[in-house]
């Protein structure tokens, strides 16, 4: 294929991210939802409020009536076990 004026190859201009690059991320989102939905709650609930909702620790301690040390290890716990199970999907 070439532009009809020039004769050059036609290149899609890259306003955006490629149809690769969409697909790709959709199937990951995806992944982690499925791995989210098999975590405890107690660690699902933090890691939503802090990446989805982007909660700070502090609001997050606040809004659960938890110490802010109890939401950190939530949070660390909740990551590794998250880890843990998204490598199992790809293994």
């Amino acid at each position: 294929m070439t532009e009809a004026d020039s004769g050059q190859p036609f290149q899609p201009e890259a306003s955006g991210p490629s149809a690769l690059d969409l697909a790709t991320s959709l199937q990951t989102g995806a992944r982690i939802q499925a791995s989210l939905g098999r975590l405890p709650a107690i660690y699902r609930e933090v890691l939503l409020l802090r990446f989805q909702e982007e909660l700070r620790l502090e609001e997050i301690a606040t809004l659960l009536g938890t110490p802010l040390a109890t939401v950190k290890s939530r949070l660390y716990r909740g990551l590794e076990a998250l880890r843990a199970l998204f490598g199992e999907e790809t293994a």
